[in-house]
């Protein structure tokens, strides 16, 4: 055991007896930990990958049968050729695509991608602009 470093004792349930763990004495120090040493030489560890919790929480459980899933409801949208304004999840031009907008059951225009992207990444089927439930 180190210096930073003391034992308790936990009560198990049911039997009276205590086993001891391991506590740290020293307090975290989260502007240490925050903190660019002033010394290059040390060095950071780099990550290359960043754990999101709520995408480990909103994963499905089958990713593809998801992937078919969103394919249905999209190509089951009304294809509007020429839309005017712009898509609210790019907020690029609908004008100047070359594949026609979607729109969901709410009446919102979004290029097929875009739509596609949406509701692939997001927990839920629902329209980027006023959150309203998507059916299919």
């Amino acid at each position: 055991m180190d210096a930073g470093s003391a034992m308790f004792h936990v009560l198990l349930s049911g039997n009276n007896s205590s086993v001891p763990i391991p506590y740290p004495t020293h307090q975290f120090d989260l502007d240490d930990a925050i903190t660019i040493p002033d010394n290059p030489s040390v060095m950071i560890p780099c990550l290359t990958q960043q754990f999101d919790l709520v995408q480990a929480i909103t994963m499905p459980e089958n990713p593809q049968s998801r992937q078919q899933e969103v394919a249905g409801l999209v190509s089951n949208m009304p294809s509007v050729n020429r839309a005017a304004g712009s898509c609210s999840v790019c907020l690029e031009s609908l004008e100047k695509s070359e594949e026609a907008a979607r729109q969901v059951s709410c009446g919102h225009l979004y290029h097929h991608n875009c739509i596609t992207g949406w509701l692939l990444n997001g927990n839920s089927n629902s329209c980027p602009l006023c959150r309203r439930g998507i059916s299919g």
